[in-house]
């Protein structure tokens, strides 16, 4: 997709095209030259060949297609998503393009809108989502979701949906340290949303405001709780844990203190699919919650330089209730 990877570029008919381009590569078994296999598509579905390279690379994304050896061929999950497509069944198509993050942006928007009812249907208003989330609306209907004058989402899709991992855009071309880099703190961030919105009364009061504004000092906010909490979130690819405070940063920790607590998630391996590394990073104690750091910097259980702020955990903290009890 373009580089800034607008799920409105995802029109109908570029879908169509997708379910034509997937069911036109090799089998995992096998392998063509990328050419040969826009050119057929090309001439089975019509459209621009620039957008048909575009649409592999959706693909490739989506961890459907490889190119090994300047052969295109699709993976196995890629050949899963065809024998569905062979029994009129689109579903595992567009999950696929929901948790790889090709509908980031409106899928946050309709998770936002949205009104969840007590049976994890949600519902949001149909002139709403036909604003702000066109695109996602039309990829819907692969569901047969109900529309009138409200949109009504069954249960197990609203759960693809309000993964936070459906909402992290796939990264752009940026130089790999930076990329990796930048791809740790969103994973970090979006695992705070996640754990967050589980045990959210309503999952809409957890806004990952990092996503629109980085000048705020904090990362996630938590809109149900009277006062409203403010979360900085760390993430790093190390278990110490060690992590750096801006300015801004530390200075919104001082005027929240009472509100402002930071996560930190340890142990971070991009080589990890995201939905299975956040289970086992629960399992393992993350993230390690800090309410109030600046109390905890000045009662000397967690250390701070003003060198960026570096944070790290005191050698021998004194006895007091754990830090990093998570509840649930």
């Amino acid at each position: 997709m373009p580089r800034t990877y607008g799920s409105n570029w995802l029109t109908a008919v570029r879908l169509e095209r997708l379910c034509v381009l997937i069911s036109t590569c090799p089998s995992s078994q096998l392998g063509s030259p990328p050419q040969e296999v826009i050119e057929e598509v090309w001439n089975d579905a019509g459209g621009n060949r620039d957008e048909i390279f575009v649409l592999v690379e959706v693909l490739k994304v989506c961890g459907l297609v490889l190119e090994i050896g300047g052969m295109l061929r699709r993976t196995r999950d890629g050949d899963r998503i065809v024998r569905s497509l062979r029994q009129d069944d689109r579903t595992t198509l567009g999950t696929a393009l929901i948790r790889g993050g090709l509908m980031h942006d409106q899928a946050r928007h309709l998770v936002e809108s949205g009104t969840p009812l007590a049976n994890g249907d949600m519902s949001c208003e149909h002139r709403i989502i036909r604003a702000r989330a066109p695109q996602l609306l039309g990829l819907l209907a692969w569901w047969n979701v109900e529309v009138s004058s409200t949109v009504l989402i069954p249960r197990a899709l609203v759960k693809e949906l309000t993964t936070v991992w459906a909402m992290l855009p796939p990264p752009p071309e940026t130089p790999t340290w930076v990329r990796e880099r930048q791809e740790v703190g969103n994973r970090a961030e979006m695992y705070t949303v996640q754990f967050e919105r589980r045990s959210a009364t309503n999952p809409s009061n957890i806004v990952w405001v990092a996503r629109d504004s980085s000048s705020l000092g904090w990362d996630v906010e938590d809109r149900g709780a009277s006062p409203m909490r403010q979360i900085e979130v760390k993430g790093s690819r190390a278990t110490d844990p060690i992590f750096y405070f801006s300015d801004n940063e530390w200075r919104k920790a001082n005027e929240h203190s009472g509100t402002y607590e930071v996560h930190f998630w340890g142990n971070i391996d991009l080589g990890r699919a995201p939905a299975s590394e956040y289970e086992t990073l629960l399992s393992a104690g993350y993230p390690l919650i800090i309410r109030n750091i600046v109390d905890e910097v000045e009662a000397g259980r967690w250390l701070a330089f003003a060198t960026q702020w570096r944070v790290s955990l005191a050698a021998a903290p004194p006895t007091r209730p754990p830090l990093n009890g998570h509840p649930r």
